[in-house]
């Protein structure tokens, strides 16, 4: 039930995030039709912080908004076919998880490019992971 909770707080927190930011999608469909299709996943932080999220993100996209009060990221992550395409993301990191949602507008081939951006967020902070026990030995 509390992993339901964040998905719903997450999308919530993508829905404000869509309002502000929306014409970075440019998106002929409506909010509500958005809200229907979005990719939220929840992962484990493994030790990672706000400063590495925010590193991570700024490897593979570009950062609108963060608030390190709350812990939370509004992003645009570049991939498709020589990364032409983006992915509009809101991430939320609390206590030892990672809570994604991305939206990415589709063409007539379906290329999966929010599941895509989620990839290639978890990709990037496996590399911050890695890059860290590097420092430490």
């Amino acid at each position: 039930m509390k992993d339901e909770n964040k998905i719903k707080d997450i999308k919530e927190l993508f829905g404000k995030a869509l309002r502000e930011y929306g014409s970075y999608i440019s998106a002929r469909e409506k909010n509500g039709d958005i809200l229907d299709k979005l990719h939220t996943e929840r992962i484990k932080a493994g030790g990672l912080g706000y400063l590495n999220l925010r590193d991570a993100l700024n490897e593979i996209g570009h950062i609108l908004k963060d608030d390190p009060k709350t812990g939370t990221f509004v992003a645009i992550i570049r991939n498709g076919s020589h990364d032409l395409n983006s992915a509009f993301a809101v991430c939320m990191l609390e206590d030892d998880h990672i809570d994604i949602c991305a939206y990415a507008k589709e063409g007539i081939i379906k290329q999966h490019l929010a599941e895509k951006a989620i990839k290639q967020l978890k990709a990037s902070l496996d590399r911050q992971k890695s890059s860290i026990l590097k420092q430490m030995f």
